[in-house]
């Protein structure tokens, strides 16, 4: 099982400020199903304070299909808030597939620019596109770009916008398009239904890529369709549901459970809800 569309599903959910923050504590579940089959399990823990926000985020294979792979992606990020706009401080992710771990972390200085980013191990023998500072310039790391993403699509409630990410080894846009006002309805797999926004969701590569030709064929085929949805009056939209067509068969993610503690006041939903 290729774990390239698993990285493409962490872009769609690394989106909500958030955890060691706690003014406002928000806590999600996804599962998420390739070719109808449940395969990942992901839970996100979201907090945000007056001045500062911190995500951490973490991802599993399915009990069942350990037999078969194993992955796990354990994200964090952390940072302050000026003027109501989120500057990181610092970000890593910790990846192990295969038996084989990785972790990149990132350091930012006190205006938000990139001070270092290490990979441990260090790559050898990987032929990259490169990464200029002006792919860098104004980009945030993963979670906190989307953080902003949203932000700015709590304002307008318009899909047209887009971030520049650095995780560390690539850059990227990611971007929103295409707003289309939609309900969704009760489903056994879902924890919301109501009003949505549904949006398109891009990447546009910019630098860091492999450039060896077997890994020039794509795995998964755009746009990515996303539903976002506002359960929580005092939050910002967040992802509902997902699609993605990928070479192994259609890729869709759930919310399968989602609560939200406001100073102390603590709403949730669920399946079944």
């Amino acid at each position: 099982m290729k774990k390239s569309w698993l990285s493409t599903l962490l872009i769609l959910f690394f989106s909500l400020s958030p955890a060691r923050a706690s003014e406002r504590l928000l806590v999600l579940s996804y599962d998420v199903y390739v070719g109808g089959i449940r395969v990942v399990k992901l839970d996100l823990e979201a907090g945000i304070g007056s001045s500062q926000y911190s995500v951490d985020i973490n991802l599993r294979e399915v009990k069942f299909f350990s037999i078969f792979f194993s992955w796990q992606m354990d994200l964090s990020s952390e940072g302050k808030i000026i003027e109501g706009v989120p500057i990181p401080r610092e970000a890593s992710v910790t990846s192990r597939w295969k038996g084989k771990a990785r972790l990149t972390k990132l350091r930012y200085d006190e205006n938000g620019v990139v001070k270092s980013a290490k990979i441990f191990p260090e790559e050898t023998a990987v032929i990259r596109s490169p990464v200029t500072d002006q792919m860098k310039r104004g980009s945030r790391d993963l979670s906190t770009g989307l953080l902003h993403l949203l932000q700015k699509l709590d304002l307008t409630e318009k899909c047209a916008m887009q971030e520049p990410i650095f995780d560390g080894k690539y850059a990227f846009l990611i971007k929103l398009m295409g707003t289309e006002r939609v309900k969704l309805g009760a489903h056994r797999l879902s924890a919301y239904k109501g009003d949505a926004l549904k949006c398109n969701f891009f990447i546009e590569k910019l630098g860091g890529y492999r450039v060896d030709s077997k890994y020039s064929a794509e795995r998964f085929k755009e746009p990515m369709k996303i539903w976002f949805g506002r359960p929580f009056s005092k939050f910002l939209y967040f992802p509902i549901k997902m699609e993605l067509e990928t070479s192994l068969g259609w890729l869709v993610a759930h919310l399968t459970k989602a609560e939200f503690t406001n100073f102390g006041n603590r709403q949730q939903i669920g399946l079944g809800d």
